[in-house]
């Protein structure tokens, strides 16, 4: 790859995408390294996963300060100033000096153990630059809120003393600030968020990346043109298939929105399809992705730590409500499309999927791909085999299957291993990346838990919530459901999961929920705030992409997902549809059913003005709501058979519609 001048322009955020030329001159030397260490930190993370090198602490400790270092090289300095040459200077000795700090921690690890709470002076510095660095990544990365709170638990450990009434407590010192979170190796920094980053996550996002580079993309894409031809919906039912395969892989919204939104939302508008229609399909689909099993963007890895439970029983019991969840959205899709003729584009379709590969490739050119995920099923759920080792397993198949497949597919093998080796380090490098950001969100949040311990908030939120919602289960949820969106308009889906589920799961505990149906709870809601104004961080990207209005995007956003704000509900006064048993089956087609019936009163495409006013569709799904959560057996017996109606009815009024429409 050349050193063009459109490449002089890419920052060094947008060259994390891309490989460097090998012009060793200084103003290719912040791209180089951060190829060369973003490489080198995908390859020590896979290598673990065979070798074990270091015991799982050691391991943590190079995981989380390699990402520090990772983070160093996306800063970019520019070399034709002289602020930007100090810059340089700085972050070379940063980088150097986190090096060292790797290297001391780690060959001194069972030394500091032996000697807990007797620290060097250095020792402390060495953590005061990890925090720092940690903060400063975060608030660059992810904004002031996440940052900003982080920086208030700290102020809370050690200002505690000044704080009346029942959320006082002693204050602490800043070496013991230092020590909770960054020299005690089993909480803060090295505990066990960044310990779930470093042994599970860290492989699957690498993995992940590799999926996409070579090919899963393209292959979601070619299934949903190939939908295109049998259904009427089948472009905007591409966008719903893609973002919630990719939404699993990637665990970011945002991210969702941005790669597989510059694909489907074009096409959509291509088809016909008004924009702000286009951007707010595709904002519902990029924000399902994360609820979809197995991957579930990371946060099933954190759920699972969390609640010491297996990584497999976490997916179990996620599939149901992640289904309910898929089917809510594509039929909304369904529905609004019929609205649309979109039987023919008014563009290219090879103009607008401007993808990594040709557009309709053979099926048998992703077998490496779909090879690789059975793989990881079979490891998972047959073999029961630890997240680590199936993640390596699946790495490995991926990178050596698709070797020998494009050498069998294509004649110039001098091609086919300059595609392969290109595709091959950018997924490393893009893993590298992502995972480094992750792990420094991960370790800020470890910082704020840490903290919540040197005093009793989590306790006496707890009693207050519950004092507010009177001990009832309802109104404490809705205040559940309020900070979890709160929470996760300014934070990564898995950060936002965490603090609040640190607040939250003890007062819902004391009203006799399971742990697991309440972590379900709050991790759905993190992810709706990607679609909740004000920020609506998923609606504002696919807005950009479609060149519409904001505000309309995430009102349309807003009508298509209501009914996904009713289903984590469901999941606390419906447990079994999480917790499997003998009522799970009958359970999930009851909420089934009663979930299509909410989606057609709201969005089923006839004239409402003759058929069915306002009022009407309002009390329709305030009658199925009430009975899902409040009915007993009997109740929501007959509540499955009026949904059932519902749908039936409809569809009988368009038929109707549809005649009286039609020439005699």
């Amino acid at each position: 790859m050349s050193n063009t001048s459109s490449d002089q322009e890419l920052s060094l955020e947008e060259k994390g995408d891309q490989l460097p030329a090998l012009n060793f001159t200084l103003e290719n030397a912040q791209w180089l390294l951060l190829t060369l260490s973003a490489l080198v930190f995908s390859v020590y993370h896979i290598a673990y996963g065979y070798t074990y090198l270091v015991n799982s602490d050691q391991h943590t400790i190079i995981s989380l300060c390699l990402s520090v270092f990772l983070m160093v090289q996306l800063v970019e300095a520019d070399l034709d100033v002289i602020s930007g040459k100090v810059l340089f200077v700085a972050k070379l000795a940063t980088s150097a000096l986190m090096l060292y700090i790797t290297y001391y921690f780690v060959t001194t690890y069972s030394e500091m153990l032996s000697r807990i709470l007797n620290y060097t002076q250095m020792e402390y510095m060495f953590a005061l630059v990890l925090v720092v660095l940690i903060l400063l990544f975060t608030y660059l990365r992810y904004g002031f809120f996440v940052s900003g709170i982080v920086v208030l638990s700290v102020g809370y450990a050690m200002f505690g003393s000044y704080i009346p009434g029942t959320f006082g407590h002693s204050s602490i010192t800043l070496m013991r600030v230092l020590e909770r979170s960054s020299l005690v190796f089993d909480i803060g920094l090295f505990g066990f968020l960044p310990g779930v980053g470093a042994q599970w996550i860290v492989i699957f996002l690498v993995y992940a990346s590799l999926l996409i580079e070579f090919g899963a993309l393209q292959l979601a894409i070619d299934f949903g043109r190939r939908m295109n031809k049998h259904l009427q919906s089948g472009v905007p039912q591409l966008a719903v298939v893609t973002s919630f395969v990719m939404g699993s892989i990637s665990g970011s919204a945002a991210a969702n929105t941005a790669t597989t939104g510059a694909v489907t939302i074009p096409l959509m508008k291509s088809y016909g399809m008004d924009g702000e229609t286009a951007a707010a399909i595709e904002s519902n689909a990029s924000s399902g992705g994360q609820v979809l099993p197995p991957i579930m963007g990371a946060s099933a890895f954190v759920m699972a730590s969390f609640l010491n439970i297996s990584y497999l029983d976490v997916v179990v019991g996620a599939l149901l409500p992640a289904v309910i969840f898929y089917l809510t959205v594509s039929i909304t899709v369904y529905y609004v499309s019929k609205g649309y003729d979109l039987s023919k584009s008014d563009a290219d379709d090879e103009q607008v999927l401007e993808t990594t590969q040709d557009a309709d490739q053979p099926w048998y050119v992703y077998l490496p791909l779909l090879a690789s995920v059975l793989i990881l099923i079979y490891d998972l759920g047959i073999r029961q085999t630890g997240p680590l080792t199936a993640g390596f397993h699946s790495v490995i198949s991926l990178i050596g299957l698709q070797l020998v497949w494009n050498m069998i597919l294509m004649s110039d093998r001098r091609s086919a291993l300059q595609d392969y080796g290109r595709n091959l380090l950018v997924g490393l490098q893009k893993g590298a990346i992502a995972s480094a950001e992750i792990m420094v969100v991960l370790g800020a949040i470890a910082i704020f838990v840490s903290m919540l311990g040197s005093g009793n908030i989590v306790q006496e939120l707890s009693f207050l919530m519950l004092g507010l919602s009177g001990e009832l289960l309802f109104p404490l949820l809705l205040v559940a459901m309020i900070l979890s969106i709160m929470f996760g308009l300014g934070m990564p889906t898995v950060a936002a999961y965490v603090v609040v589920v640190v607040f939250v799961a003890p007062a819902v505990g004391d009203l006799g929920i399971s742990e697991f149906n309440t972590h379900l709870f709050v991790f759905y809601f993190a992810i709706l705030s990607a679609i909740t104004p004000p920020v609506a961080l998923a609606a504002v990207i696919a807005s950009g992409i479609a060149e519409a209005d904001f505000t309309q995007v995430a009102k349309k956003a807003m009508i298509m997902g209501a009914p996904l704000f009713i289903l984590p509900y469901t999941i606390i006064y419906h447990p079994s549809i999480a917790q499997w048993g003998s009522d799970t089956p009958l359970t999930f087609i009851y909420l089934l059913a009663t979930f299509i019936a909410i989606v057609t009163i709201i969005h089923f495409n006839i004239d409402y003005n003759r058929y069915v006013s306002v009022g009407i569709k309002t009390v329709g799904v305030g009658v199925l709501v009430a009975i899902m959560f409040w009915g007993t057996s009997t109740i929501q017996a007959g509540g499955f058979v009026l949904a059932v109606l519902v749908v039936v009815a409809f569809h009988y009024m368009e038929r109707q519609e549809s005649a009286t429409a039609a020439p005699a």
